[in-house]
């Protein structure tokens, strides 16, 4: 279910509070908030960007025209129709972010809310509802033609047989002239329909299933066994005897029979999945052949095999999903495999790489774990993703030894597969039913408690690991970065102390310098490699390394308290900077401070492609000095520079 808010965007300003976004950020449904005015979406909480699998970016650049697609903008009400509480119930069709497409049901009601009028709208994903209509529908269309054509044949037969006794010319004209009909009827039918007698040679058939089995014109069935033509095999192949023919028997026992699991072929050779009714015709109390109706439903086959497939796998690994896995462990848990283990796993860092790298390279190791785990556990056993970051192995027949080596062979093959950025960890917890009485949901809570316990322990290391592998990346794919911080850092000490700060914030203040580039990670080699000035978009994309830096350092508890002067690095003492625009004393001290140190070692070093002498870029300081720069730090610098 997905929850869709309509307001204008000064009512959405209005409710820019944290409890607000808070609230609607953690809701389960999905939410986005769009102007009517244009249908541009402003706002789009997890759950939506979730389910529409689309960056939060990404989806506040697009609007709801973007999303829509084969929508009948007729049968879809304009935005002053919704809000005036008419035509509240509509369908569209939304395309997501891999191309599929999804049939949602809107139902939407006006809303007051704080003053304003709001379009509140809940969507419902019916697309597999949709898939079942058509499916039921043809089905029945099948058992209409079937009854239609078993009717027209017996009023074809009484009406033949009430006029025998009168003229013979007017009984010809009459009998054509039905049997035109009968043709026409017939032929206006989509499903295949054929007649045979009780000897299964084929007395008449139907434009459509000429179409269906690839035949030019009637000659080529009429007169012949149609088993032999169309149905004499398995789809492997394999011969079907005449006396196993399901169309046959009905016809010979006089009973109706609904078939959808066999093969019919067709002209060339080739097979279709069939559904057919097959329906014995009676004479004078008498079978005297049989009439059946088919249809081709490889697609819908294919389309059922897809469903079904995916209500037990999980679509981005291939793997088992919970479901699956529920039903496997009901299925194992007896008594010869025992002893039974399980492995529970929960990948570390996959937030981390969602917020950094996107949804995709998040994907790219979530399927990278799916792959190791493949690599290690045997064919027997069970693997399901049950979570977004965690996995369950059911393991039959492995005593706890086994399954902590199997553990530890799996975090092994992880760590030996780098992942965009980042080397591949996960954390695991294992625990085993040794005995018949024992609760597998007892052992499941005990191995995901042994799991949490391992994460917490490891967590520190995890994180060093992480920003290790982020600053190693940034480095190796510019070296240019690499010496800029550490000059950036040797510079600010200077700096620092000759403001005599106290230890611990001088400390704070190099791990600053060496971090206050670390969001440049997002940017691409072109732009960190580039020695001439950036292009406009270029530039904007490095105007965006502040926030990604502020994010990043975030998700670490080492380095949070240094992410707010990561984020005010590139602010101007004259509140023209980015990326908030502060001014004067709102920027910390410490961004001052490595605003400083920064631009000196990208003046000297050949950064953009230009290279000043130390005289000039000194010169070039002292001139911002209350522009650019805190005139403290200016005087500051211009002491310490004899040491630079």
């Amino acid at each position: 279910m997905i929850v869709i808010l309509l307001m204008s965007t000064q009512a959405v300003h209005a409710s820019e509070t944290p409890e607000f976004y808070d609230l609607v950020d953690s809701h389960g449904s999905m939410m986005i908030f769009i102007d009517p005015s244009n249908g541009r979406i402003v706002y789009a909480n997890k759950a939506a960007v979730d389910f529409y699998g689309y960056s939060e970016n990404q989806l506040e650049k697009m609007d709801v025209y973007d999303l829509r697609t084969r929508t009948n903008y007729d049968e879809v009400p304009k935005w002053n129709e919704l809000n005036t509480g008419n035509r509240n119930t509509y369908t569209v069709e939304h395309k997501i972010a891999d191309g599929s497409r999804r049939t949602l049901r809107v139902k939407s009601y006006p809303y007051e809310y704080r003053g304003k009028t709001v379009l509140f709208s809940i969507l419902e994903d019916i697309t597999n509802e949709i898939i079942l209509e058509e499916n039921n529908k043809q089905k029945t269309n099948i058992i209409i033609a079937g009854a239609l054509v078993s009717i027209s044949v017996l009023l074809y037969v009484a009406e033949a047989r009430r006029k025998i006794n009168e003229d013979f010319a007017d009984i010809n004209v009459q009998l054509n002239n039905n049997k035109n009909k009968l043709q026409l009827i017939l032929d206006s039918t989509v499903e295949g329909i054929y007649g045979m007698d009780t000897e299964g040679i084929c007395t008449f058939c139907n434009k459509g299933s000429l179409e269906i089995l690839g035949y030019e014109n009637q000659d080529e069935l009429l007169g012949k066994n149609i088993h032999l033509q169309i149905h004499h095999s398995h789809s492997d192949a394999e011969t079907m005897p005449i006396e196993e023919c399901k169309i046959l028997k009905s016809i010979n026992e006089g009973t109706i029979a609904y078939v959808d699991d066999e093969v019919f072929w067709r002209k060339d050779g080739t097979c279709f999945e069939v559904e057919y009714n097959s329906h014995p015709q009676f004479e004078n109390g008498e079978i005297v052949g049989g009439v059946v109706t088919f249809t081709d439903i490889t697609e819908s086959k294919k389309i059922e095999k897809e469903i079904q497939y995916l209500s037990y796998h999980d679509p981005v690994t291939g793997l088992y999903n919970q479901t699956f896995f529920n039903e496997e462990l009901n299925r194992l848990d007896v008594e010869r495999n025992l002893p039974l283990s399980v492995i529970i796993g929960d990948i570390n860092g996959l937030k981390l790489t969602n917020d950094i790298l996107g949804h995709e390279a998040g994907d790219d190791l979530i399927r990278s774990v799916a792959e190791a785990m493949n690599e290690v556990c045997r064919a027997d056993d069970i693997i399901a993703r049950t979570g977004g970051d965690e996995f369950t192995v059911l393991l039959p027949g492995t005593t706890p030894e086994d399954a902590e080596r199997i553990s530890k062979r799996i975090k092994s093959s992880l760590s030996s597969k780098n992942i965009s950025i980042f080397k591949g960890s996960i954390s695991t917890g294992c625990a085993t039913k040794t005995r018949v009485e024992q609760s597998m949901h007892d052992v499941l809570k005990l191995a995901d408690k042994k799991m949490y316990l391992e994460k917490t322990l490891n967590n520190t290391t995890v994180s060093k690991n992480q920003l290790k592998d982020l600053m190693k990346t940034l480095h190796e794919r510019s070296s240019r970065e690499e010496r800029h911080a550490e000059e950036t850092v040797r510079i600010s000490e200077l700096i620092g102390q000759s403001l005599n700060l106290r230890p611990e914030v001088l400390k704070k203040l190099k791990d600053a310098a060496y971090y206050h580039d670390i969001g440049k990670i997002i940017l691409s080699e072109d732009s960190l490699g580039k020695k001439s000035f950036l292009q406009e978009e270029e530039h904007m994309d490095m105007e965006q390394h502040p926030i990604a830096g502020y994010r990043i350092l975030n998700l670490f508890n080492e380095t949070v308290n240094i992410a707010e002067i990561v984020f005010a690095h590139h602010e101007r003492w004259d509140g023209d900077g980015y990326p908030k625009g502060l001014k004067s004393i709102e920027i910390p001290v410490l961004s001052r401070i490595i605003a400083v140190a920064e631009t000196y070692d990208s003046l000297t070093k050949d950064e953009n492609g230009m290279m000043l002498t130390k005289e000039q870029a000194i010169s070039y300081i002292e001139n911002e000095s209350g522009k650019k720069f805190d005139p403290m730090v200016v005087n500051a610098f211009i002491s310490i520079a004899n040491k630079i």
